[in-house]
């Protein structure tokens, strides 16, 4: 029908929006159905205003329906208290972390503890939450509180899996003061050495390998402007403190840098003095002095094509470190060529290297083999890098039980590495590895430039590390690729990664009696046998109920573990039974479906019963 001469359009028309407030006044609780309701209103406005208004109704209607269709989850709770040497503390920041984003360190909900004690944090979604208190002097009052990693003794949180509308309570913190340590570090000339990085390590009682202390919310020990340090928040136990860098092999600041000391002054491990630490209680005069500084050199030279000789301009430059003893390590520069192909590498003290392009960024056609450098007490120039030009490898991404636009909507960033090795010279230059990577297109392509030519393995990356896809199976022109690629000087095309990943999920409860976890790491691993050589599956650890979940799950028959392990060795005078063995669980998992799994673990010690 066509609009008369005098009609406005109902979006742009301000009367509109006046006569549609004017409608819902005069519906009042009237039934729209009522055929009276809208006799009445068509005697009282006009057909222009009545048809704007009826538009603008319909719109109200269609979002409401949209609305309605996009419910979004229903949000839950998680409270308990905050004790402090078995008392309440109150005006203690509490926070919820949630460890499925991408930012697991930034609260997404926080609040303060009452003059109980007592903590709520409502308002949240369904995920598996860090529950955490700002207090970095503080440390867990029991050995064996959960953290985020598991992480053992060092932590005062607990995990949460909290589902949709759940409120889950009784998430207690059981906390105590921590121990201190301080001191002053000076110089050769009893001269305070401001700004300077200090390290502590926890020794443990039985000589197993040491976890580090975490630095929670607090910044890294440093020294100010007297030379004086002080760290807190440190569980009881027996530390080293540190200050400075291995003298030989190391990359530094071009000004130098200190010597690593142990205190009090000994530059030998062996000689280092340990300090107990009590909680609650401060150790001072922990005093380090430096004797020497160590001066550092530059590497500086060259880089070539080696066909014909000319510079290469905007190349990245790697190193590899060799320490003595110990196997070698490589390490990014920044250190870039410039348009006559010079380079210097800065901050380098006495030791031995290997210089190389560096391409794990997959940022460049060029490889090299790395040039070994021996740095004594002069700058070493004139280093030559010849380029090689490299080769490609190109294919497609093919997701299992999936389709591809799919595959990049649940895993945005997704890309495919690639690492080929070379074998040692036989005159100190062991294996050595070159890399790259190329973001996996919307038509599910990729090509990764300046390969070195050997025998590659592929990987997948995700840019969240909790959505990682697996590669089940690898086809070069057809043909089945189990041991990896072999990769020649010419160009590799047709490769087929065929990927597993889907939107199942495996979640459960592990139930425990005559005993606590606190002295273990339990971990549920579920995994699929695909073919003989390419397992897929994932894991995850149980938070403070015992609640697990796995998502990003593919469709398929898996095998689901208990793994129970110490999460460190017993202290002096303690017996701890050795963890159970538990026989797997067969399970299916569809995609778009949450199966759900049950571990009962029994703790009670052999000879004791009712």
């Amino acid at each position: 029908m066509r609009a008369s001469p005098g009609f406005q359009s109902p979006v742009f028309g301000a009367d509109a929006l006046r006569f549609t407030v004017i409608f819902f006044e005069k519906v009042g609780q009237c039934s729209l159905r009522s055929g009276a309701t809208f006799t009445m209103l068509r005697r009282i406005i006009s057909f222009r205003h009545f048809s704007a208004m009826v538009i603008v109704l319909c719109g109200f209607i269609m979002a409401a329906a949209q609305t309605k269709d996009a419910v979004q989850p229903r949000t839950g709770s998680i409270s308990g208290h905050i004790l402090i040497d078995n008392k309440a503390a109150a005006d203690i920041q509490v926070a919820a972390l949630n460890l499925e984003g991408l930012n697991r360190r930034s609260p997404v909900m926080q609040t303060k503890t009452d003059s109980e004690g007592y903590y709520h944090l409502a308002g949240l979604p369904p995920a598996s939450y860090q529950i955490a208190t700002f207090t970095p002097n503080m440390v867990a009052a029991e050995k064996g509180t959960q953290s985020p990693y598991n992480s053992p003794f060092f932590a005062t949180s607990q995990n949460v899996l909290l589902a949709a509308g759940e409120d889950v309570n009784d998430i207690d913190l059981k906390l105590v003061r921590g121990g201190v340590v301080t001191g002053r570090i000076t110089d050769a000339d009893d001269k305070p050495i401001a700004e300077e990085r200090v390290s502590i390590q926890f020794v443990s009682e039985n000589g197993q390998p040491a976890p580090r202390i975490p630095s929670q919310f607090g910044p890294t020990p440093m020294t100010d402007d007297r030379g004086v340090y002080r760290i807190y928040g440190l569980p009881p136990g027996r530390y080293r403190v540190s200050v400075g860098q291995e003298a030989s092999g190391a990359i530094g600041s071009p000004s130098g840098f200190y010597v690593l000391t142990y205190y009090p002054d000994a530059t030998d491990l062996t000689r280092a003095s340990l300090i107990d630490v009590i909680a609650g209680a401060e150790v001072s005069n922990i005093d380090i002095k430096l004797k020497r500084r160590a001066e550092t050199r530059s590497i500086s030279g060259r880089v070539v094509d080696a066909e014909n000789g000319l510079p290469l301009s905007g190349v990245r430059l790697g190193l590899q470190v060799f320490h003595e003893p110990g196997r070698p390590y490589s390490t990014g520069t920044s250190a870039t060529t410039t348009a006559d192909g010079s380079f210097t590498i800065a901050g380098v003290t006495s030791g031995k290297y290997a210089v190389y392009i560096g391409t794990d960024d997959g940022g460049s056609d060029f490889y090299s083999d790395p040039v070994k450098v021996n740095v004594g007490e002069e700058d070493v120039s004139g280093v030559q890098i010849n380029a090689l030009r490299g080769t490609s490898i190109s294919g497609t991404v093919i997701p299992e039980n999936m389709e591809l636009k799919e595959l990049l909507t649940q895993v945005p960033g997704l890309r495919v590495t690639a690492h080929t090795w070379a074998g040692g010279d036989g005159a100190g230059v062991p294996t050595f590895y070159s890399a790259g990577e190329s973001i996996v297109r919307s038509d599910g392509s990729f090509t990764i430039p300046g390969m070195r030519p050997g025998r590659a393995s592929l990987s997948l990356l995700a840019r969240d590390p909790l959505k990682q896809p697996t590669i089940i199976k690898v086809t070069a022109g057809g043909v089945g690729v189990p041991q990896g690629l072999e990769i020649t000087r010419e160009p590799l095309s047709g490769v087929e990664l065929v990927v597993a990943y889907g939107t199942g999920v495996i979640s459960g409860t592990v139930e425990v009696q005559g005993g606590s976890l606190s002295d273990y790491r339990a971990e549920v691993v579920c995994s699929r046998q695909v073919g003989r050589t390419y397992p897929t599956g994932s894991g995850a650890y149980p938070d403070a109920r015992g609640h697990f979940t796995i998502k990003g799950v593919a469709p398929g028959t898996y095998e689901c573990r208990m793994a129970l392990g110490f999460t460190a060795p017993p202290s002096q005078g303690r017996t701890v039974p050795r963890p159970p063995q538990f026989p797997p669980q067969t399970i299916t998992v569809t995609n778009g479906t949450e199966t759900q799994i049950r571990f009962a673990i029994d703790l009670t010690p052999k000879g004791v019963g009712p």
